[in-house]
């Protein structure tokens, strides 16, 4: 279990499942992740994403699988 830290509360996570970044976020300075609806969307920094989410590696999404 991973354990993450979001406005301060300590939220568990499972560690079996695995989470990969695309290579083209590393181009943005501001990302919006999915999220309920546009009215509770916030903005984030690619680090503060790499924190939150606690992801495998960078991936590109759009080459074929070997």
């Amino acid at each position: 279990m991973r354990l993450v830290v979001r406005r301060g509360e300590i939220v568990k996570t499972l560690s079996f499942v695995k989470v990969y970044l695309d290579v083209c976020l590393q181009n943005l300075a501001t990302l919006y992740p999915a999220c309920g609806s546009a009215n509770s969307a916030v903005s984030l920094t690619l680090e503060e994403l790499e924190k939150a989410s606690c992801f495998e590696k960078y991936i590109d999404v759009c080459s074929p699988i070997t």
